[in-house]
């Protein structure tokens, strides 16, 4: 389950899904030995924007001939929390398995007790959700919830606060390159900082770094 994005993110689940099947053999021992390797990821955010779907399944594959696969021993699912709601339908006796699953993800904090026991058929979905309720009944569990929680929303903003700060540094760096360039054409102090929003000790000190 991985709730928040990280950069080069499928790279990574390869990394260890191909540590796995790796770490499997040991020295000596026949390649047949290996056991497939199948890594299921829920992603609480999309990593895919340009695809409608929710639900990804990798493989080796041969590039011109699809259909062609090398071996079933490396299987990367990725399923997009976010999306699923607006494409799976809206009644739940309808769903399959794994959507039963993704709805319960999405909505199990959302639910009381009967209305689970009515619209999920799958018993295990019914065990996880009394699993849940007892969790949240337990008081340090709860606590140690909310503090996860906490931490998430902390990474999340620092997160967007890096972000941030690095769309700010890259506007800055721009507006000097620019002024450098204008500087380089000899236009006047006053329409660089007007059109570049720099002060004048910054210009000045841009003009000590070519000549």
């Amino acid at each position: 389950m991985q709730i928040s994005r990280y950069e080069f993110y499928p790279k990574r689940t390869l990394f260890y899904a191909c540590r796995l099947y790796t770490t499997q053999l040991a020295s000596g021992k026949d390649y047949g030995n290996l056991m497939p390797v199948i890594g299921i990821h829920f992603l609480d955010y999309v990593e895919y924007s340009d695809y409608d779907d929710f639900h990804f399944c990798f493989g080796l594959r041969d590039k011109n001939h699809p259909e062609l696969l090398l071996t079933d021993d490396l299987t990367l699912h990725m399923i997009e929390l976010p999306k699923f709601d607006k494409n799976a339908g809206t009644s739940l006796k309808s769903r399959n398995r794994l959507e039963e699953w993704l709805h319960f993800f999405n909505h199990a904090h959302e639910e009381k007790e009967e209305t689970m026991r009515t619209h999920y058929a799958n018993p295990l979905v019914r065990k996880a959700f009394n699993a849940l309720e007892s969790m949240s009944s337990d008081e340090r569990t709860r606590i140690l919830a909310q503090k996860r929680e906490e931490s998430l929303m902390n990474e999340r903003y620092e997160l967007a606060a890096a972000r941030r700060k690095g769309w700010e540094t890259g506007r800055k760096d721009e507006k000097k390159e620019v002024a450098i360039s204008m500087l380089h054409d000899g236009m006047p102090l006053e329409m660089i900082m007007k059109y570049t929003r720099l002060s004048r000790d910054e210009i000045d000190r841009l003009k000590k770094t070519f000549h």
